[in-house]
């Protein structure tokens, strides 16, 4: 890992105009400060790359223009990474919230369907009470609570061309279908965006990740041929060796 200079006191010298102009940068999650720090910091490396009386020296040690290039690319794509991230548990959290709330709709609808099934059926046919899972757990789990709701919509549903249900329920009116049809309806979707939103957030973060290595591993280089360029028992380079984040009482280790 890159190692912190110990003193950046002298490290806000002025770019020259030469110097490629900074992009406003994006609002990024502070759940990923280290990954930001490190693009930060290697934002600062490119910069101090490019000031002229940097530029050629480095050159001259191997490290092109191409290189530091790609190496800010890196930097955007990481960035775009980061963000994609936050965004994404932004919005699995907002679908996590909704989801609940559809959850207790379509656990309402289900207890409704269930005091008209006991009604209908208690007197004469018992072992109905079966099919709408009465005296059941019925939402032990989110699956378990989306196959209870959609078995009873089955069967209290009317048909294509307004056929008959399976079953007519006492006290169970169209108004009472409609509303767990739509909560059974949004408690899915907002389950599917939410297992969405968890698995784009994850390969984001693992994308950050990988990014973040490659960036650690092309801004040591540049480090190191300043560390070439301006070693650190010569004190007029502290100020230099500052802007690369090298340390200045001893040289830079990998």
């Amino acid at each position: 890992m890159p190692n912190e200079p110990e003193n950046n006191s002298s490290a806000s010298s002025s770019s020259s105009s030469s110097a490629p102009e900074n992009k406003p940068r994006k609002p990024r999650g502070p759940f990923d400060q280290g990954k930001v720090d490190k693009i930060d910091e290697t934002r600062d490396i490119i910069t101090a790359y490019h000031k002229p009386e940097h530029k050629q020296a480095l050159i001259d040690r191997d490290v092109t223009e191409a290189d530091v290039a790609a190496l800010a690319a890196l930097c955007d794509r990481a960035e775009d990474a980061i963000t994609g991230g936050h965004a994404a548990t932004v919005a699995k959290e907002q679908f996590t919230a909704d989801e609940a709330a559809a959850r207790a709709s379509v656990n309402a609808g289900v207890d409704v369907a269930q005091r008209g099934a006991l009604r209908t059926f208690r007197a004469s046919e018992r072992a109905r009470l079966g099919d709408y899972f009465i005296g059941e757990d019925v939402d032990s789990n989110l699956v378990r609570l989306k196959t209870v709701a959609k078995s009873i919509l089955d069967r209290i549903t009317p048909g294509p061309n307004n056929a008959p249900p399976l079953d007519v329920l006492k006290g169970v009116k169209a108004a009472d279908i409609t509303k767990l049809t739509t909560a059974y309806a949004t408690l899915t979707a907002k389950d599917n965006a939410q297992a969405d939103a968890q698995n784009l957030s994850k390969t984001e973060h693992r994308t950050a990740d990988e990014l973040i290595a490659d960036i650690t591993a092309a801004r040591l280089d540049i480090q190191l041929a300043a560390d070439q360029e301006w070693p650190w028992k010569t004190r007029e380079h502290d100020t230099i060796r500052d802007q690369f984040h090298l340390p200045r009482t001893r040289p830079m280790k990998e």
